[in-house]
């Protein structure tokens, strides 16, 4: 039997008991015993029945926990680490390994579990300056090569 048919079947036995003090009037110490045994089972079975519902609760904020992290290390294995001649580093799609087109904010990418797209500020001759939206962290990055910003879509 489950604690949930215990539990309903506790109230139609306190009744029976209650039914039992007329018929046996001399066994009314007895009844009195199993009454308080009653009322003790019935408390044990209410905390039994809340530890059951906070371990449920936790195992539920786990499996999201854990169903958000795989999420994040699925999509973080599309992403690898490039490194300017600066030795600035962002983050690129592997795809685009050879030809980067977009970056990515490196601080948000380790630090908060985030993609977010570095937005062009400005551009001079062998170097580009990039920031972040969301951290407002910028990027400089310089390249020997000027033609690498001539086929990069940020100008």
């Amino acid at each position: 039997m489950d604690i949930a048919t215990i539990s309903v079947l506790i109230p139609s036995i306190t009744q029976g008991l209650a039914n039992l003090r007329e018929f046996l009037p001399k066994n009314q110490k007895e009844i009195d015993t199993l009454q308080e045994k009653i009322t003790s089972l019935a408390g044990k079975i209410y905390e039994l029945q809340t530890e059951n519902l906070q371990l449920r609760d936790q195992m539920i904020e786990l499996k999201r926990q854990t169903d958000k992290e795989a999420k994040w290390e699925e999509q973080k294995s599309k992403y690898e680490v490039y490194h300017f001649p600066n030795e600035r580093i962002v983050y690129i799609l592997s795809e685009e390994r050879d030809n980067p087109k977009n970056f990515y904010c490196q601080n948000c990418f380790d630090a908060k579990n985030q993609i977010i797209h570095l937005q062009p500020l400005s551009c001079a001759s062998g170097h580009k300056e990039f920031a972040c939206s969301s951290c407002k962290n910028k990027f400089v990055i310089q390249n020997h090569d000027p033609s690498f910003f001539n086929s990069n879509p940020h100008q």
